[in-house]
């Protein structure tokens, strides 16, 4: 079932605001988000509101990411729980020649949290975009299990070292690939 893209018009958002929510049922965010949750399931909950002639964006994604542990090697399922806190500013026309940066940033919210800011052209958020940048910016670098010496990487770190003696055992009494190549002759055939 293909579902509509995720474009929301700033300028119809009530002065109370509005609340948005998504989860795989729904399906508006399976295709954006298969390539970093494959068939996870996900929730997606915001509210937009306006205040003064910016939108805050307040909320939370539920999901989980399919890995591989960096230490073990071990398929691993880190849950996420990321919480969104944007100010949406709308992106005025650069006059010609101006080199002033205009990219979002981030600022400390009240509450002493990571706030972004991201600038919004012609008043329409691009939905998808944001919330695949926020499941995004979750995924680690070097996934792991937390622990320090999980069942899955002493049983790697055993093979590893048998692994290690069995290549060693191989190795003794036999030529070394340089000597190998230095035994064979070329033959030269003409017609």
């Amino acid at each position: 079932m293909k579902k509509d893209r995720v474009f929301i018009r700033l300028t119809d958002i009530p002065d109370e605001g509005r609340s948005y929510t998504y989860d795989r049922e729904t399906g508006e965010f399976n295709l954006p988000l298969k390539d970093l949750i494959d068939e996870n399931l996900y929730k997606i909950d915001f509210f937009i509101r306006p205040v003064g002639n910016v939108f805050e964006v307040t909320g939370k994604v539920s999901t989980t990411l399919t890995r591989i542990c960096s230490k073990c090697g071990y398929d691993l399922a880190l849950p996420v729980e990321t919480k969104i806190h944007e100010i949406l500013m709308p992106k005025t026309e650069d006059a010609k020649g101006d080199t002033q940066s205009k990219s979002g940033f981030l600022a400390k919210s009240v509450d002493d949290e990571a706030l972004a800011v991201t600038y919004v052209s012609g008043g329409v958020l691009n939905g998808e975009d944001m919330i695949h940048e926020i499941v995004a910016l979750s995924d680690p670098a070097f996934p792991s299990c937390g622990k320090d010496k999980c069942e899955n990487l002493e049983e790697v770190e055993k093979k590893l070292r048998e692994l290690a003696q069995a290549s060693e055992l191989a190795l003794q009494g036999k030529n070394t690939a340089f000597e190998v190549l230095k035994s064979l002759k070329i033959q030269n055939s003409k017609n």
